[in-house]
């Protein structure tokens, strides 16, 4: 197997597939961006890596990107939402009504932070990635338009 070049955006806090992935053949990542509007998010998988994959991959070959992946490259920030006091929940989204459906009955209040956006095709561009051997996204709603917007003559999956 060759080196791989893996980007998840939308990294979770690790149990799911792409974390079983990173661990499974570790030996095999050439670079890995692991890429999440929330700031927690992007700590927690930090922490998640730091503490169960090698230093030679989990700091060598990944980076933990703080970024809102977005299609109009004027866009710079967007206001991410989240549970008040709950920013690991899981229901962080671009729309405050995502957060209020699904924590209504929980009694929290969606609270708002501002974030840095970049589109992909930027991002790859940015860190010199050509070619993704696993593209992992969870976007809340976004994925399809996030995958829509990805350059194919520049980059190849």
């Amino acid at each position: 197997m060759s080196q791989l070049n893996i980007v998840q955006i939308g990294s979770s806090v690790a149990g799911d597939s792409a974390s079983e992935f990173f661990e499974f053949y570790q030996e095999h990542i050439n670079k890995a961006l692991l890429i999440d509007a929330s700031p927690a998010s992007v700590q927690a998988t930090k922490d998640y890596y730091l503490s169960n994959l090698p230093h030679s991959v989990s700091v060598e070959r990944m980076e933990y990107l703080n970024y809102a992946i977005v299609t109009d490259p004027s866009t710079t920030e967007i206001e991410l939402f989240y549970p008040e006091g709950d920013p690991l929940s899981g229901f962080n989204s671009i729309f405050k009504s995502h957060v209020d459906s699904h924590r209504a009955g929980h009694g929290q209040q969606a609270v708002s932070i501002n974030v840095p956006a970049i589109t992909l095709n930027k991002l790859l561009k940015d860190y010199q990635i050509k070619e993704i051997d696993r593209l992992y996204i969870d976007a809340e709603g976004m994925d399809a338009d996030i995958l829509l917007s990805l350059d194919l003559s520049a980059f190849t999956i």
